[in-house]
């Protein structure tokens, strides 16, 4: 019976530490990332972009630019290198609004028209792997404190192989800075407004 006793100790304590460092791992990898055909980049910071209202029935444009640590978004432009994400979608209004927002072309609120990925891009160079969102959905939930949770479920297109590949992906946190560029669009250069691959 004693032996027994100690077998079923020595599985629970086995047991046990599978599940200790399993939950580790997890805790370990980073929030804050996008996921391309299982390879994994991390987004350290969120820029925000506001175009004003535009659209169908008043939409307001935000554009949101996920990059990783070495890139930088400015008024001036992108600088660095690194990763990238950019989502250009339609809220209810001027802020980044909770909800569900679907690929669509028809520039309403709670859509968003366009989402590209760079991975290896340096600023005015090349970058190593791109890809062109083709569907998909943004769920965005704002936190206390201002900040927010973004999800993001992509069906993309391989920019050089043409290949379709899915792109997963979340941030938790607050915008690292946001600009007005609804009194200034037409004065913007078409780069340092947005990143686009096509």
């Amino acid at each position: 019976m004693r032996r027994m006793s100690k077998r079923v100790l020595a599985v629970l304590v086995v047991l046990v530490a599978i599940a200790v460092l399993g939950s580790c791992n997890w805790m370990l990898s980073p929030f804050n990332h996008m996921s391309i055909d299982g390879d994994r980049y991390a987004l350290d910071d969120l820029y925000i972009e506001y175009y004003g209202s535009w659209g169908e029935g008043g939409a307001h444009n935000l554009d949101l630019v996920f990059v990783s640590d070495g890139l930088t978004v400015s008024r001036a432009g992108y600088s660095g290198s690194g990763e990238a994400l950019y989502i250009e979608l339609f809220s209810s209004s001027w802020d980044l609004e909770s909800g569900a927002y679907r690929y669509s072309d028809t520039y309403r609120a709670e859509t968003f028209s366009q989402a590209d990925a760079v991975v290896g891009w340096s600023v005015g160079g090349e970058f190593d792997k791109g890809y062109a969102v083709t569907g998909g959905q943004v769920h965005v939930r704002s936190t206390l404190g201002g900040g927010y949770v973004i999800e993001f479920d992509f069906q993309a297109l391989d920019v050089f192989t043409g290949s379709d590949v899915d792109i997963t992906g979340r941030f938790r946190g607050r915008e690292t800075d946001r600009f007005n560029y609804s009194l200034s669009f037409s004065e913007q250069p078409a780069e340092q407004k947005r990143m686009q691959l096509r």
